[in-house]
This record gives C-alpha cells, sequence and structure tokens, in this order.
C-alpha cells in the first residue's frame, strides 16, 4: 500500500511518496519490502506517481512514456490534462480485459515555464509577465479517470492507504501555501515530517521505507536527497540517508552501509523470495 501528497506553492509543486510494497496473506495485506520507487519524470516538466495494484501502474507508466516519446507534444501541461486521463483509461481496459479488475490510483504534477502569468496595467493591456508560471496537479482514479484538480483553497491532493493522515493537517499545509516564501525543499520536509508523524501515530503499518521526494520549481525538475533518523527519540547522530543515483533513490543505513535501491514496479515484479524486508521508520532531520 501506499501514501503520495502532491502540493503547489507559489515556487513550484512538490510530490511525495513512501517507498513500501504490501502483499495478501489469507486475505490480509500485510508490509512486505521498502524497494518500490513510486514517483516518475514523465518529461522534466512533469511528474506521475501511483498507487495499487504495482504491475497496472507500471505497464500504464511505460505506455504513457512511450506515447509521448511519440507525441511530445503530450508531455505539455496544458494537452496532457486533456488527453493524459483519455489515455490511461485506455490502456488500464486493455489490462483489465487481460487480468482483471485492480485498484489504481495516479497524481499528475506539473508546470508549464513557457506561460508565466501576465502583468496587465489598468486597461487590461499585458505589460509584462512575472516568475509565477502555469502549474497543476490532479487525481485520477479507476475505474474512471476523472480528474480531481488541486486548487488554490485546496492546494495539495492524497491517495493511498495513508491518506487519512491528512486529517487534522490540513490548514497547517494550506498556510505552506500561502506563508514566508522558502525554498520547496524545506516545504517538502516539512510536509514529510508532518504527514509521516501522523501516520505512523495512527498505526498505519503499509507505509513506510524512506520517502520518495520529487520537485519542480525555478531551478528546474529534481528528486531530493537527505539523512534522517530512524527513532528521534534515541541518542546519537542521523543514521540513514536517502540518496540519488542516475535518477533513482537509493536509502543507505549509515551505520551498517546497507543500501536498498528503489526498484521499478517491473522490477518488483519478478522478485520472487517471500520474506519481508522492511528498510526504516523515520524521522527526517
Amino acid at each position: 500500500m501506499t501514501v503520495v501528497i502532491s502540493q503547489h506553492f507559489f515556487q513550484g509543486v512538490v510530490v511525495i511518496a513512501d517507498s513500501r510494497s504490501s502483499k495478501q496473506e489469507n486475505g490480509v495485506i500485510i508490509p512486505w519490502k521498502d524497494n518500490t520507487q513510486k514517483i516518475f519524470f514523465l518529461t522534466p516538466n512533469l511528474i506521475i506517481s501511483f498507487s495499487g495494484d504495482v504491475e497496472f501502474a507500471g505497464t500504464i507508466i511505460s505506455f504513457i512514456a512511450e506515447q509521448i516519446k511519440i507525441r511530445p507534444k503530450l508531455g505539455l501541461l496544458n494537452i496532457f490534462i486533456g488527453k493524459g486521463p483519455k489515455l490511461i483509461k485506455y490502456a488500464y481496459n486493455k489490462l483489465v480485459e487481460e487480468k482483471g479488475i485492480h485498484s489504481i490510483s495516479f497524481i499528475i504534477a506539473g508546470i508549464d515555464f513557457s506561460r508565466p502569468d501576465q502583468v496587465k496595467d489598468e486597461k487590461g493591456n499585458v505589460v509584462g509577465h512575472v516568475g509565477i508560471y502555469d502549474k497543476k496537479i490532479f487525481i485520477v482514479s479507476s475505474p474512471s479517470f476523472n480528474p480531481r484538480f488541486a486548487s488554490v483553497t485546496n492546494p495539495f491532493v492524497i491517495m493511498g492507504s495513508g491518506k487519512l493522515g491528512i486529517e487534522g493537517l490540513e490548514e497547517d499545509f494550506k498556510k505552506m501555501q500561502f506563508g514566508q516564501v522558502l525554498p520547496l525543499d524545506y516545504h517538502a520536509i516539512l510536509m514529510e515530517i508532518a504527514l509521516r508523524g501522523k501516520i505512523r501515530s495512527l498505526g498505519i503499518s503499509t507505509v513506510g521505507g524512506l520517502s520518495q521526494i520529487a520537485i519542480i520549481d525555478n531551478r528546474g525538475p529534481h528528486f531530493l536527497p537527505y539523512k534522517g533518523k530512524r527513532d528521534p527519540s534515541a541518542p546519537g547522530g542521523l543514521d540513514v540517508e536517502m540518496l540519488v543515483k542516475d535518477g533513482r533513490f537509493i536509502q543507505k543505513d549509515l551505520k551498517t552501509g546497507k543500501e536498498v535501491i528503489l526498484l521499478y514496479p517491473p522490477e518488483v515484479i519478478n522478485i520472487k523470495e517471500d520474506k519481508s524486508d522492511l528498510f526504516a521508520e523515520i524521522e527526517l532531520i
């Protein structure tokens, strides 16, 4: 299972996801491995993330990426908003014909740097532009895949088994959008700490591993590396780290040196062993 949240700010967009995959045993969903990459850049200015069936997610994301390669204009935010959900639904329906019904949701976040906000004079004439660009975040879910957009009054969307963690944090997250303008890296860390702390307090065990964070802002697109602690109340320094190498996330235990690379969905599916292997429950520093 999963938690994925995305929020837009004046500076850009943030997407955060956990790394845990789960499996069913005797009809009960249990945590399995902290090894799954759930956030991807379809283009430098368009992010997609998923919750739900890993096989469906990997197949659909690969299909969308191939369509963008064939028709590059599809990767433009304003075009993807209209055509992307329809393509996702098309791919999903093809999979259902072959494999049956599975639940899947996607969050898409993007910025169009070719469309800055206009500055107009008192007569309505455009006299310039400001560094605030057209940005959109929306969620689509099976089977209809009708988009639900984040808005100025509700600037985030959230999905997955951990979405109950947002309850009680809504106003704090909204205040970030209209408060002090800080680097999005900083806002992303604050969001992660608050959300994961609440999820932990609710005892939602299907969310775990180190968080993946993707950001698009005026500096461009990037995954966010960071260090943290497994147990914030324990003595000692930082003991875990999320690295980013060649566009892939790697969880590292700073005490033992153990590294766990996050796998793409097709790689997760190919794992045959049943043994559970969870990496970390952490607070960021």
